[in-house]
């Protein structure tokens, strides 16, 4: 074990770079794989997450109003003459959801000392129920909390959406990257090849001198693309690791198998990306209801809905209705305070003749109703739209794609013909320079269009709702 650890330790100060750069070597993972490693641990869904626990504490708080609330009570107290008095109660309420409260109160009472000691125990049972507005306003607070709380948890389930189309844009970033840095290496041998073939020329007179300054001017390019596009690369690389919930010394990076990511995802999502463009052309707002924008406003005006009906419910009076019953005698007062006992029952309102706020308020809350109805109305049409004009940029890219690929073809073909005409003196490099150069960006234009294709099936599957992150989890 000494050997072992002083090994170590020699083998650390002997290369001090090895460990280093072996932890600094980023970690291959698949477009599901990074996926299902931010859900579960991207900061991106601390802020939701968060706001959906907050609103869960105001929840259980305005809930807290309808446990029993228990009230004990004792006074003693004593008179320079002898005089004293003791009462003991206990008062347990309960609010019922429909605004009425139960009532139990049990009390002893004792006045006096000696032969003009007093004593009296007992207890009343009531109820108050509120005929006119059923609730009340701790029933408003429940229901305004228990929307947040809706509210905050469709926020959530919204943030993990969008978090799988971040992670796709930032993982595909990197594999564009990745094959931009292979396009750029390729440049450059090509260019280092120009570059001698356009030395040697000149040195036997077959080329010019501007031949030889335009080459190496194109080897320097591809030379400055390479560095530019390893250092893109590495950027992504680190925007990819941040958004996965790593650190700097596990990074993540992508290969990047378009075909296999594209199977993959087609078949989390139970279609095929033609199939679900298709489809989507005639999405209608009645299949939308899994959006959750739309979930929200929906929300927004159910809850606009119940407060005019409340608002308009308040101007008529409130009428309670009261009834309880009282048992009292238990001791040696009893026929004093017989005359309490037995039912009462009784209706009680309370009605102001300035009516101006509630009048107001049930104005207003009509006007809401509107502005909520208006809402839904815009939010709806929005999201159809978004889905059709979705839906046309998937179908559209299935043919970009096969048009750059196309398009590839034909620029190495016309690379191929310049070098030919170039190599046979029919030419300078000039038309060799500019085909390697429509060959580069023929070959990120096909890159950018299959990349694309995967990203607008993805953003689509979201905007029509049937985005379910849960399916990346494994």
């Amino acid at each position: 074990m000494r050997w072992f650890i002083s090994s170590c330790f020699v083998a650390t100060l002997a290369l001090p770079g090895l460990c280093a750069a072996q932890e600094a070597v980023p970690k291959v993972i698949d477009l599901r794989s990074a996926i299902s490693e931010a859900l579960r641990h991207s900061p991106r869904l601390s802020a939701a997450d968060d706001a959906a626990d907050t609103a869960d504490i105001q929840r259980r708080l305005a809930l807290s109003a309808y446990r029993p609330a228990i009230t004990p009570t004792l006074n003693t107290g004593s008179a320079p003459a002898g005089f004293s008095q003791q009462n003991m109660a206990l008062s347990v309420s309960q609010l019922l959801p429909t605004g009425g409260q139960v009532r139990l109160e049990a009390s002893a009472i004792r006045y006096g000392i000696g032969a003009a000691e007093m004593r009296d125990a007992g207890y009343t049972f009531g109820i108050s129920q509120p005929l006119r507005r059923i609730g009340g306003p701790e029933r408003d607070a429940v229901r305004t909390a228990e929307q947040g709380f809706a509210n905050a948890q469709r926020t959530s389930a919204d943030a993990r959406k969008q978090l799988v189309v971040s992670v796709a844009e930032a993982y595909f970033a990197v594999v564009r990257q990745r094959r931009l840095v292979d396009i750029s290496d390729q440049a450059v041998e090509r260019a280092d090849r120009l570059a001698e073939m356009s030395e040697y020329r000149a040195r036997v007179g077959l080329s010019t001198q501007l031949d030889v300054f335009r080459a190496r001017l194109l080897r320097s390019q591809a030379q400055m693309a390479v560095m530019r596009d390893r250092d893109a690369l590495e950027t992504a690389i680190d925007d990819l690791t941040a958004l996965v919930g790593r650190t700097p010394p596990s990074r993540v990076t992508a290969e990047g198998d378009l075909a296999a990511d594209m199977a993959t995802f087609e078949q989390l999502s139970g279609t095929t990306a033609d199939a679900a463009a298709v489809a989507a052309v005639d999405v209608t707002k009645e299949t939308l209801h899994n959006r959750v924008d739309l979930q929200i406003v929906r929300a927004k005006l159910t809850d606009a809905r119940w407060k005019a009906s409340a608002a308009r419910g308040n101007l008529l009076p409130p009428v309670s209705l009261d009834v309880s019953y009282t048992r009292r005698g238990f001791g040696s007062a009893a026929d004093y305070f017989t005359g309490l006992n037995g039912w009462r029952v009784g209706l009680s309102s309370t009605y102001a003749l300035d009516r101006r706020q509630e009048s107001a308020t049930a104005a207003t809350a009509a006007i809401g109703v509107r502005e909520a109805e208006h809402a839904m109305a815009d939010a709806e049409q929005r999201a159809v739209a978004e889905v059709r004009r979705t839906s046309r940029a998937l179908l559209r890219t299935a043919d970009t794609v096969e048009l750059q690929r196309q398009a590839v073809q034909l620029a190495e073909q016309q690379r191929d013909l310049a070098a030919f005409r170039y190599e046979r003196g029919l030419a300078d490099n000039l038309e060799v320079v500019d085909a390697e150069n429509a060959v580069a960006q023929a070959k990120a234009a096909v890159l950018a269009a299959e990349i694309d294709r995967t990203l607008t099936f993805i953003v689509l599957e979201r905007a029509s709702g049937a985005l379910d992150p849960n399916r990346f989890l494994h």
